[in-house]
C-alpha cells in the first residue's frame, strides 16, 4: 500500500488466516536452537503497526482458530489481534488445515457479504499498546491455569 498506492482501488478487502501478526512465540523459541538461518526472526517480528494502518485504509479480516484453548497448535489467537480489523475466531481447527475448511470460506464469505465494523479488541486500548511496543513482550494463551 505505501509503494503502491494506485492499488486500493482496486483492492476489496484484506484476509488474513491464521497470521501471527503480533509476533509468533513458536518461532521465539525455536530462534535459538537454529545454527542455520532460518524465517524464525521474520515470524517473530510483530507487524501490528504495519496491519492497523492497513486496516484504517482496508476492510480486513483476521481470522484465527481455537483449537487447543489459546492457538491453532502453531499461532496464538491473541498474536491474531491488531486494532481497526474485523476479528473471527473458528473452533477446533488446527493450523495446517485452516485454509482448506468449509467453515473458514463460509467466515470469509460473510464477511465479504456484510464487511462488518473492527472489532473492539484488547489492542485498541491505549495502555494494552503502550505494552505491546515493549521489546520482548509476547502475546499470552488464555490457557494458562488459572487458580
Amino acid at each position: 500500500m505505501q509503494r503502491h498506492p494506485e492499488w486500493r482501488s482496486r483492492l476489496h478487502s484484506l484476509v488474513l488466516l491464521g497470521s501471527p501478526v503480533g509476533g509468533a512465540d513458536l518461532a521465539c523459541l525455536l530462534q535459538p536452537l537454529s545454527v542455520f538461518p532460518t524465517v524464525a526472526p521474520d515470524l517473530a517480528r510483530s507487524r501490528r503497526g504495519l496491519a492497523t494502518a492497513i486496516a484504517r485504509q482496508v476492510p480486513t479480516l483476521s481470522l484465527a482458530s481455537d483449537w487447543d484453548g489459546g492457538s491453532d497448535g502453531t499461532v496464538l489467537v491473541a498474536s491474531t489481534w491488531f486494532a481497526g480489523a474485523h476479528l473471527q475466531t473458528l473452533s477446533g481447527i488446527p493450523h495446517p488445515v485452516l485454509h482448506c475448511q468449509t467453515e473458514t470460506a463460509a467466515a470469509i464469505q460473510r464477511f465479504w457479504q456484510t464487511l462488518p465494523p473492527p472489532t473492539v479488541n484488547p489492542f485498541d486500548q491505549p495502555l494494552v499498546q503502550r505494552l505491546a511496543q515493549i521489546p520482548g513482550i509476547a502475546d499470552a494463551t488464555p490457557a494458562i491455569d488459572d487458580r
